[in-house]
């Protein structure tokens, strides 16, 4: 298994319990059509995406803003570098799912 394989299964950064938003650049925003607020820098983004489906996949994956393709959690970025096992990665995302606001867990992402 790959750590970036921990992302098809979690899907936190997306559905909104890590975060309430994302900030993407302009010429992405005609990919959401809506809760979508423009400013100077990019658009804001209200989570959960509108692009996540049941499954926790990006159904414009191929075509997803920068700010999405660079996002790395902190729990992915342990596992590359080997400082957490993929098996308690995922042990950590269940958790979280099963307690979506448990702020000691949130901490770890």
């Amino acid at each position: 298994m790959k750590a970036s394989d921990l992302c098809l299964d979690c899907g936190l950064c997306c559905n909104g319990v890590l975060h309430p938003g994302l900030v993407i650049d302009k010429s992405k925003m005609h990919l959401f059509k809506s809760q979508k607020t423009t400013a100077s820098f990019g658009v804001f983004i209200k989570q959960p995406c509108e692009h996540l489906d049941d499954c926790n996949l990006c159904k414009i994956y191929n075509v997803r803003p920068d700010t999405c393709q660079e996002y790395k959690c902190r729990v992915l970025k342990k596992v590359e570098k080997n400082e957490m096992t993929f098996d308690d990665a995922k042990t950590l995302i269940n958790n979280l799912k099963k307690n979506p606001n448990d702020k000691s867990l949130k901490k770890k992402f």
